[in-house]
């Protein structure tokens, strides 16, 4: 861009130093309209469901191991064999019992027996959560210095012609704006709820003892048995969940799950352009200028972006994610225009006046920042105060 400028400053020189030269600084402030920041968020790409707490149905009390356990319908307890590597059966017992017929399936030759448990339970509930994109506008305007110079071609028709060359500078600017695009929340309960499951044992023959059979030491056992369809397996096959009671809740805590983005946007413009200039005279020495322009506008621009993933709870926050993007370039934006100005001419070759310019850039221009982006508006609207020269 400096070259540019070096370049405008020579061909200002170069121009004949007769009395149709016009130099002139104008106070401009420019309105870029708005800028629009968009796109998906981090939070939003992740499996939102892994972050939660872990859900559990636990059960302490029996590790499918050897033992005694008592059921709803029966019992299958340890005698004086079973878990002995020196029997000849180590897995068996003749120490059970069982109420019903129905218990036992003479196709697989398993006995069933029935239990009932309270389990400590953990879970998540009621979960309402919002995923959005991010989408955030705002305005801009700075205030900045143009300097211009107008060569004059010649008059046609009470009109005059000139060609010129003008150079605007924008001081750096700022903006922090912060966003978010998660919202949810959940109640994380603890209690206890009832389970009822089925034990499954293997037996060791086709048929049992008919229903009420109780083989403990005090009877109708004194020794163990001979026949070994009175035997069955200690350890239980596999353990079925019949279903499932209500939950008694005994402590619940609400959370909440948001995400927050911050951005902080630096940019700074300047422009050249090239006009062709038709000025006539209103009234005495007040004139009306009108000017078509040619503009190239460089916009040098600095996006920081950071995105925090955030659970809050009644005993504070706890930062789940954290993330943080940086973006920084320059971009040459050609563009077409149009001023317009009143200006009071002075007989000492002072002027001043009033100047609008609208321009028009059909470049899109995009800045991006992780997942997204920041886009500057196709048009921007100047005012200012002129005070100039001709020479």
């Amino acid at each position: 861009m400096s070259r540019i400028i070096l370049f405008v400053l020579c061909m200002l020189a170069a121009l004949p130093a007769v009395a149709d030269l016009r130099l002139k600084a104008t106070l401009i402030r420019r309105s870029d309209g708005t800028m629009r920041l968009s796109g998906k968020s981090y939070s939003s790409e992740l499996e939102l469901d892994r972050l939660l707490p872990a859900t559990y149905l636990h059960d302490k009390s029996d590790d499918l191991g050897y033992g005694d356990r008592y059921f709803l319908d029966g019992y299958v307890c340890m005698d004086p064999g079973t878990g002995n590597p020196n029997s000849p059966l180590p897995d068996s017992t003749w120490y059970w019992g069982y109420q019903d017929a129905a218990q036992y399936d003479a196709e697989t030759q398993t006995l069933s027996f029935t239990s009932s448990k309270v389990m400590e339970q953990q879970l998540v509930d009621d979960l309402s959560l919002h995923v959005g994109r991010e989408q955030r506008s705002f305005s801009a305007e700075a205030l900045g210095l143009e300097l211009a110079g107008g060569y004059v071609l010649g008059q046609w028709g009470g009109t005059e012609v000139s060609l010129e060359l003008g150079w605007l500078w924008l001081p750096n600017q700022q903006r922090k704006l912060s966003t978010h695009s998660i919202n949810g929340s959940f109640w994380l309960r603890q209690g206890l709820r009832e389970l009822q499951q089925r034990y499954v044992y293997a037996t060791y023959g086709t048929g049992l003892p008919p229903p009420g059979h109780a083989g403990t030491y005090e009877g109708p056992f004194d020794q163990p048995p001979q026949e070994t369809n009175v035997l069955i397996h200690n350890r239980p096959e596999r353990v079925e969940t019949m279903g499932q009671g209500n939950f008694e809740p005994q402590k619940e805590e609400r959370f909440f799950l948001r995400n927050r983005v911050q951005y902080k946007i630096d940019w700074q413009e300047q422009e050249l352009h090239l006009a062709l200039q038709f000025r006539k005279q209103l009234w005495r020495n007040l004139d009306c200028l009108l000017a078509p322009r040619l503009g190239l506008r460089y916009v040098r621009c600095d996006v920081k972006r950071r995105e925090n993933l955030i659970q809050e709870r009644k005993q504070g926050k706890q930062m789940l994610r954290q993330w943080r993007d940086n973006d920084s370039g320059s971009r040459l934006m050609p563009g077409l225009g149009l001023a317009a100005a009143l200006e009071k001419q002075f007989d000492n070759g002072f002027f001043t006046g009033f100047q609008l310019a609208l321009n028009c850039y059909p470049q899109q221009v995009k800045f991006r920042a992780g997942p997204a982006s920041l886009s500057l508006r196709h048009t921007t609207l100047d005012c200012g105060a002129v005070i100039g020269f001709r020479f």
